[in-house]
């Protein structure tokens, strides 16, 4: 019997198997291909074959990736260079420091009608992508200063954090590594104004992050003040473009008035710290119909979805995941 592989070749991007179709009946056993290490958790493998495929036969039950529980992990499958190679790519990435198993069945067949003559098995274990983005997430105010406090005593200093780490946690579903001013209520910084930003701006210029994003909830005396608003360092063209990005993604996914990018000097944690940044007024918490939706967690999680969406087109990733 001929040898089932031609090729077994580890690439860069790709591991390529060159698979032979022959006419034999289903084995009982199947090929196993060893265990690869370190693979990073994005991997897309492709699988080579000596014929054409036939594409009703190209599918995720022909074509599967397998967890340590047996559970089934998302892919995506396609024919390429002709049918003779199939793309595997997973619709969001592994986890890291996981095993999977790929696994080709006998179900998948050439255009000729002939099957794989054994099911074929590789292991994989995952390792982190390197770091390429990092952001750092302040969420207003917190402690004693409970910042603007709407009609019914909601307070901005739990609608900040509680937008702050669901921004945070797409951040890092799409590899982005993340930092927070603050994760909790209870912070140590002084109560002194000046004291407690200065520590919000050196938290961000010790980490060195591509972008400083804070968040906040307006405020005016009036109940009739609504929208949605974005500033940005006065000059800073890479915090206008940030800016833009973010109000964008606000104002689409709320419908709330477009109050636009704004330019400041003067705010403190805009002007102080290293990174490109913005400060994201997220809703007027003084305005009765804003508040009510504010306090909510679908509400706070379309807002969070919206910033988050914003930082990641920025930063160039557009698969994002969710």
């Amino acid at each position: 019997m001929k040898n089932i592989f031609k090729a077994f070749i580890i690439m860069i991007l790709s591991i390529t198997v060159c698979l032979h179709m022959q006419v034999i009946v289903k084995a009982s056993t199947y090929t196993d291909l060893g265990i690869k290490k370190d693979v990073l958790i994005s991997k897309s493998w492709t699988v080579n074959f000596n014929k054409p495929l036939s594409s009703t036969t190209i599918n995720t039950t022909n074509i599967m990736v397998i967890g340590e529980n047996n559970e089934y992990k998302d892919i995506s499958v396609s024919l390429a260079n002709s049918n003779k190679s199939v793309i595997v790519k997973p619709t969001t990435n592994y986890e890291p420091n996981k095993t999977y198993t790929l696994i080709v069945t006998v179900n998948v067949k050439s255009t000729d009608g002939l099957p794989l003559p054994k099911e074929v098995r590789m292991v994989f274990t995952t390792k982190s992508e390197p770091v390429k983005y990092k952001i750092v997430l302040d969420a207003g105010h917190g402690g004693s200063d409970p910042g603007a406090i709407g009609p019914t005593g909601l307070k901005e200093k739990d609608i900040t954090l509680a937008i702050t780490l669901k921004v945070g946690s797409i951040l890092v579903k799409n590899g982005v590594e993340t930092v927070y001013t603050r994760t909790t209520d209870n912070i140590s910084w002084s109560t002194n104004e000046a004291q407690n930003l200065q520590a919000r701006c050196d938290i961000s210029n010790k980490a060195k992050p591509n972008y400083f994003v804070s968040i906040h909830e307006n405020s005016f005396s009036g109940p009739t003040a609504s929208g949605i608003e974005t500033y940005y360092f006065t000059g800073s063209l890479a915090g206008q473009k940030l800016a833009q990005a973010v109000q964008t993604e606000l104002v689409k996914a709320t419908g709330k008035l477009d109050r636009k990018i704004k330019t400041t000097s003067g705010l403190y944690v805009i002007k102080n710290v290293d990174a490109t940044s913005i400060l994201v007024e997220t809703g007027f918490i003084s305005n009765p119909e804003e508040e009510k939706l504010l306090a909510t967690q679908a509400y706070q999680y379309t807002i969070a979805k919206a910033v988050a969406t914003g930082i990641l087109k920025t930063l160039g990733i557009t698969n994002i995941v969710y």
